[in-house]
């Protein structure tokens, strides 16, 4: 018990009460608890309770306690827990004794402490080998022995473990099966799926439609790296844009931006130069504001290319108020980041980086000035409500390093009647979402369950990649949040929110398999081409992997010879 003695000793000391005084409101005996702090005694899982009481621990220190001292944390530690109902959370003694998964589970806790070190890497690896194998047989194949390969279409029956998965009578290749065959289909159009007219290139750009969107997809899924990028891509985006491509070609390619940029410096760089000054007669200069959320990367990549990034950041004929609050963001964050490396410039180990540091140095401080001369000209140049937007979009950069004070100000600014003020609220929403993430997820609902602004909700929707790394987050009820908010942008009247989902669904396929599968039940008949070119390869991947486990499992495949260096075969429902 010597890992439970240390942290209770520190949990003891960081109280401030005596001992003498721990014991007695824990109701047990001060020589008792000396032979815990000594770890000369194993304490039963009620004293545990009681010492976590006495000692006004949280939810997440009294489930560490419990694992140290080999006991599993009840259900309802699992689920977020106000303060003023911890003093609660001891189970009853029927509760405990009449939940088998409980008892396991405490006994798993038990059996991971006598695992020698040594051997514990490999024994966690065989446990998540037989936790599949449970899955497969008990969920997926309804409890028959895998030995019987002649099993009936209702003995692979799946039990109706979730609403979303389970409301048919078919197996998991079943139904990613149907998945494939409707993403090759053409849907018939249903008129209250969309609310505006699905973009249909003419068929001469539809190759090249493809080619920009597979690479942005992939850029946008984190598979181009600088070892397979091919530089010739940048000069070809660049000839269409001279020619004239169509709008859904410029959006496509400024929404790769952000990941070109950390690919190609000179070529993101000229491909900005020409979409800053974009205009569209239906759709204004929203491609100019995508230009700009793409800067501070720039900056990041390359702090030498601040001047620029500023040149690029300068207020054109005809940006509108929404490429000015884009502008407002990204001059906080590049001057962020320009004290950030000042204060770091000096630590430079070597003499002969010396010029280097002086140079960027002088760049960056002539860059901080010329920032905050440029906010003010911003700020000034506009009237009234949109003033009043850039004021609140500024003040709110300036909470970022207190997310309690700038969650009040954003609910504040949701509830809003100015939908300018909304906006621009929404758009912070992802910054304080790593912080605060189950009050920020519930205001993300809020806002896509309450607003019929396409532009609020097309702003959460860029906060998908924050979303998806809240699903790889431990705590259940974040996950929960995240693939609520998630599944209301799958089923968002707006197609472009749609194409966004569908950019990241390779991604979901790495972090959460089954909930990639919900997403393609609710996207497998999307009147948009589009996103159903872009899950096309991602549900062939998921039967891939499903196929593999299966003749894995089955015994179809004999993997005690596989190569050292052959990659391991995915687990179709996760790591």
């Amino acid at each position: 018990m010597r890992k439970f003695a240390q942290i209770l000793t520190k949990y003891v000391e960081a109280s401030g009460m005596k001992q003498t005084r721990v014991a007695s409101i824990a109701s047990i005996s001060y020589n008792y608890l000396q032979r815990l702090l000594s770890g000369d005694r194993n304490p039963s899982e009620q004293v545990v309770y009681k010492l976590t009481e006495a000692l006004h621990l949280s939810v997440e220190q009294t489930g560490e306690l419990l694992a140290a001292a080999g006991y599993a944390p009840p259900m309802n530690l699992l689920q977020p827990v106000p303060v003023r109902e911890q003093s609660s959370i001891i189970p009853s003694a029927s509760l405990k004794e009449s939940n088998p998964a409980t008892i396991i589970t405490q006994q798993f806790y038990r059996l991971t402490q006598e695992i020698p070190e040594t051997l514990q890497a490999q024994f966690f690896e065989e446990m998540r080998h037989l936790l599949g194998y449970a899955r497969y047989k008990y969920i997926l194949s309804g409890g028959a022995s895998l030995l019987d390969l002649n099993l009936t279409r209702s003995q692979f029956a799946l039990a109706e473990q979730t609403a979303d998965t389970s409301q048919h009578d078919q197996s998991y290749l079943d139904m990613i099966a149907q998945l494939i065959g409707e993403l090759h289909t053409e849907p018939e159009k249903e008129d209250h799926q969309e609310t505006e007219a699905v973009s249909q290139p003419p068929e001469a750009l539809e190759d090249m439609l493809s080619a920009i969107d597979r690479l942005t997809g992939n850029i946008l899924a984190g598979e181009v790296s600088a070892g397979n990028y091919q530089p010739q891509l940048i000069m070809q985006m660049f000839e269409m844009l001279r020619e004239g491509a169509p709008w859904e070609i410029r959006r496509r390619i400024a929404e790769a931006l952000p990941g070109l940029c950390k690919l190609d410096i000179s070529g993101a760089e000229q491909l900005m130069e020409t979409l800053r000054l974009d205009h569209d007669d239906t759709r204004g200069v929203d491609i100019r504001r995508r230009v700009i959320e793409a800067l501070p990367i720039l900056f990041e990549v390359s702090p030498l290319s601040l001047p620029i990034v500023l040149q690029l950041l300068r207020p054109r004929q005809g940006d509108d108020i929404y490429v000015a609050l884009a502008s407002i963001e990204a001059y906080g964050d590049i001057q962020t980041k320009a004290k950030q490396l000042l204060e770091n410039a000096s630590n430079k180990p070597h003499e002969e980086d010396l010029r280097e540091v002086e140079s960027l140095a002088t760049i960056l401080q002539q860059g901080q000035m010329e920032i905050a001369k440029a906010q003010r000209q911003l700020i000034t140049s506009w009237e009234g409500t949109e003033r009043e937007c850039l004021q609140f979009s500024l003040a709110l950069h300036n909470l970022l390093c207190a997310p309690d004070t700038m969650l009040i100000s954003l609910r504040e600014g949701l509830q809003s009647p100015e939908k300018l003020i909304q906006y621009a609220a929404t758009r912070y929403l992802e910054r304080v979402l790593h912080a605060r993430p189950l009050e920020t997820l519930d205001l993300y609902q809020m806002v896509l369950h309450s607003t019929m602004r396409r532009n609020i909700r097309r702003t959460v929707a860029k906060a998908l990649p924050a979303l998806l790394h809240c699903l790889q987050e431990t705590s259940l009820s974040t996950r929960a949040h995240a693939r609520a908010v998630i599944s209301d942008l799958a089923v968002d009247p707006d197609m472009y929110i749609r194409r966004a989902v569908a950019d990241h669904a390779m991604q979901i396929f790495y972090i959460d398999r089954e909930f990639l599968l919900i997403l393609l039940r609710h996207m497998q008949k999307d009147i948009d081409p589009a996103i159903r070119h872009r899950l096309q390869p991602v549900a062939l991947r998921l039967a891939q992997v499903w196929l593999i486990w299966y003749a894995e499992t089955a015994g179809l495949v004999d993997t005690k010879h596989t190569k050292r260096n052959q990659k391991k075969a995915l687990a179709p429902f996760g790591e």
